[in-house]
């Protein structure tokens, strides 16, 4: 039946995400508040239920899966074992303070590269999300970095499938 068929992956191999790499502020739990004159503060009283790189890691392996990106998507350590790595660097992610309300601001590189050898498929220019005005209640906040990150994980999906990683071979 044509209507439940899945989609055909378009990476040619299994693939594992690994954790971003991030650095502080952005490695742990805090929720992360730049003020207009870039003085970082945490948004108080709130925290993520663990630390942001892996809740990312968790996200865009979840949203690549549900986007039938490769035919398995994995996050483990034995990345050996796939074919496919995505590594990335969590450069934002992060409330932007404009005074009265927030801006969500989320961003990340990723690169593919090929398990067997290392060697790099491709590598992204900054993938950037931004949503505004956000209220500054703390609910409503993190409420928008989590769609940031949702948004910014679909964008590396998008990103994914424009890559040729038919030169890894399986």
């Amino acid at each position: 039946h044509p209507a439940t068929e899945t989609p055909k992956p378009w990476l040619p191999g299994a693939l594992c995400v690994e954790k971003p790499q991030a650095f502080p502020p952005l490695d742990g739990e805090d929720v992360v508040v730049v003020r207009s004159d870039g003085e970082v503060q945490v948004l108080p009283g709130v925290r993520w239920a663990a630390p942001i790189p892996g809740l990312m890691q968790d996200q865009i392996a979840r949203q690549l899966e549900a986007m039938g990106a490769a035919p398995s998507v994995a996050q483990t350590v034995q990345a050996y074992q796939q074919p496919l790595r995505l590594t990335s660097e969590l450069r934002a992610f992060e409330l932007r303070d404009a005074g009265s309300t927030f801006s969500a601001h989320a961003a990340i590189t990723v690169t593919l590269s090929c398990s067997r050898d290392g060697h790099v498929l491709a590598t992204s220019k900054p993938i950037e999300v931004t949503a505004s005005p956000v209220p500054t209640q703390s609910s409503a906040a993190t409420q928008a970095l989590r769609e940031s990150a949702a948004l910014l994980a679909r964008q590396i999906g998008f990103w994914l499938r424009k890559v040729d990683a038919s030169g890894c071979a399986m």
